[in-house]
């Protein structure tokens, strides 16, 4: 019978580890959120300006993007969407590591394909 207890009191154990786990997950995820311009803000409206320095100031700003999307649990994120107003967006392909993308440019061609959005904000 002690065996029996053990064993039930491990599987507990377990749930609970992963009950708290995703509590914090959670929690991260709402304080990122927290901190990404929601709509309307007048943030996500204004033109965002081209980087011209390439220095530590952008790295920071990269690491900060690319931790905030992951704890926003999202796979992407745009500097106006954190209030700050320069062409850099960050993203996550499946499987592989965080890019960051500075001053792009859009070249439409084709034809027009629509997708749903899944934006943080």
């Amino acid at each position: 019978m002690h065996d029996h207890d053990h064993e039930h009191d491990h599987e507990h154990d377990e749930g609970d580890a992963e009950s708290r786990r995703q509590e914090e997950l959670d929690l991260l995820r709402r304080r990122a959120l927290s901190q990404i311009r929601q709509y309307p803000d007048v943030a996500l409206r204004m033109p965002a300006r081209e980087v011209e320095e390439f220095d530590d100031y952008l790295v920071q700003l990269v690491e900060r993007m690319i931790d905030l999307m992951r704890e926003a649990q999202g796979v992407g994120l745009a500097a106006p969407q954190i209030g700050v107003l320069q062409r850099v967006f960050v993203f996550a392909p499946e499987d592989e590591a965080p890019r960051a993308i500075v001053n792009p440019v859009l070249k439409l061609e084709g034809e027009k394909v629509t997708e749903d959005e899944g934006c943080l904000s």
